[in-house]
């Protein structure tokens, strides 16, 4: 298992469950950049395997966008 931590432009990730319809999460990836998403974490070696692990999930992705954070509140 590769650990997410270790791929060039990641940040961190966040997995919500939804209250009311158990079968639905969403899944947020955090990389320092757009470009660092889809020039180097997607393209890396490691990224596959990653991949691989979420195939069996891929027809049930209902959304698959790219955001900025606007604003952060801790």
């Amino acid at each position: 298992m590769i650990e997410l931590g270790s791929l060039a432009h990641y940040l961190r990730y966040e997995i919500s469950h939804c209250v009311e319809e158990p079968n639905f999460y969403i899944v947020r990836i955090e990389c320092d950049s757009h470009d660092g998403h889809l020039k180097g974490f997607r393209t890396s070696p490691e990224f596959q395997t990653i991949f691989e692990s979420v195939c069996p999930f891929f027809d049930n992705i209902e959304e698959m966008r790219h955001y900025e954070l606007t604003g952060y509140n801790e």
